[in-house]
């Protein structure tokens, strides 16, 4: 039997078809969660925003085992098993967040790399925007041209 969170992986990848780069699935995985989707990783913040080793270890055991495709060398894709994607439980909860999965993935992955690390600030007592935004500029001063984009995908995610 698989574990749970090895189905919410494998449900996310069936809902998309594909998502192009690791940092990408740990992103979208981490907005999911604080948006109140039942993953179960733990999170730290590491150069790249919040990122979850649990996560990477269940991403390489699936891989490993056959149940997803890993291809690329640098910048990896990963896409569902087919013979995998008719013995998922279609009533998963998963499934009520399929419109944010398709946007978050339609999304760059500085974009959401970005959104991640104002959702994590925010998880971690960051509650103003002014005081986020500097935050931002030192950890992530790369991105902060993304500020304004990043900042209208939180609300209209906060809206939806």
């Amino acid at each position: 039997m698989i574990r749970k969170e090895f189905d919410k992986l494998l449900i996310l990848l069936n809902i998309v078809g594909e998502v192009k780069g690791r940092k990408k699935l740990q992103k979208i995985i981490f907005i999911l969660q604080q948006k109140g989707a039942d993953f179960q990783e733990n999170f730290i913040f590491h150069y790249y925003g919040p990122f979850s080793y649990d996560l990477q270890f269940e991403i390489d055991d699936l891989v490993e085992s056959g149940l997803i495709n890993e291809t690329g060398n640098v910048n990896f894709t990963y896409r569902l098993n087919e013979s995998r994607s008719s013995t998922l439980d279609r009533n998963d909860s998963l499934y009520t967040y399929e419109s944010l999965i398709q946007k978050l993935n339609s999304q760059s992955s500085p974009l959401l790399e970005l959104v991640a690390t104002i959702y994590y600030l925010k998880a971690n007592g960051y509650n103003d925007d002014e005081k986020i935004v500097k935050k931002v500029k030192v950890l992530k001063p790369n991105l902060i041209k993304h500020k304004k984009d990043a900042f209208s995908l939180i609300a209209e995610l906060e809206n939806s």
